[in-house]
C-alpha cells in the first residue's frame, strides 16, 4: 500500500511540470491552449512561378520577422519583416536582368494553435543592373498556411501571391 500511495503522489506531483496555460471562454464550454508566438524568427523563402506573366521567375531569400504588436488572446500578430536575397527574372521583359532583391512587408499571423493564416503585404526593392534605372520596385501580397507548433522552434509555410508560390522554413526564437 505504502508502494501505491508513493507513486501516486510521485505522478501527481508531476503533473505542473507537464501543464499548459489554458483559457476558457465565458460564453462557451470550450478550452483552448494559449501558446505566444516566439517574439523573432529567421527563414529561409523561395518562390517560384510556373506563368510567363509573371516578372519574376525565381525568388530565393533569407528573412528576418520582429513581432510588432499582438492582441490580448494571442491570435493575431502583427510582424515585420525584412530580407535579403537572389532573382532569376523571367523572359517576359527584354533587358532586365535583376540580382538583388530586398523585401521589406508586414506579416500578420491569425490562429491560436500551430495552424496559421499569413498574410504578407509589403514591397520589393529590386537592383537592376541591365537597365540605366537602376532599381525596381514589386509589390508583395502572399496569403496562405504556416504550422508553427507552440513548443517547437522550427516553422513550415506555404504561400501563393503576387511572388507565384512560396514554400519557406523558418526558425523562431
Amino acid at each position: 500500500m505504502k508502494t501505491q500511495l508513493s507513486i501516486f503522489l510521485l505522478i501527481f506531483s508531476c503533473l505542473g511540470i507537464f501543464s499548459q496555460q489554458i483559457q476558457t471562454d465565458s460564453n462557451s464550454k470550450t478550452v483552448s491552449i494559449v501558446s505566444k508566438l516566439p517574439n523573432n524568427s529567421i527563414s529561409i523563402d523561395e518562390s517560384f512561378s510556373f506563368s510567363r506573366t509573371i516578372a519574376l521567375k525565381n525568388l530565393i531569400s533569407i528573412n528576418y520577422e520582429r513581432l510588432l504588436f499582438r492582441n490580448r488572446s494571442n491570435s493575431l500578430n502583427y510582424f515585420i519583416k525584412v530580407g535579403v536575397g537572389k532573382v532569376q527574372a523571367n523572359d517576359l521583359y527584354e533587358n532586365y536582368n535583376p540580382d538583388l532583391q530586398l523585401p521589406v512587408s508586414m506579416v500578420i499571423l491569425y490562429g491560436k494553435s500551430c495552424n496559421l493564416f499569413e498574410l504578407n503585404i509589403g514591397m520589393r526593392l529590386l537592383d537592376d543592373k541591365a537597365n540605366e534605372k537602376k532599381y525596381s520596385l514589386f509589390g508583395i501580397l502572399d496569403f496562405g498556411y504556416r504550422y508553427q507548433a507552440p513548443r517547437s522552434d522550427v516553422y513550415f509555410k506555404a504561400l501563393a501571391g503576387t511572388d507565384g508560390i512560396t514554400i519557406g522554413i523558418g526558425y523562431a526564437f
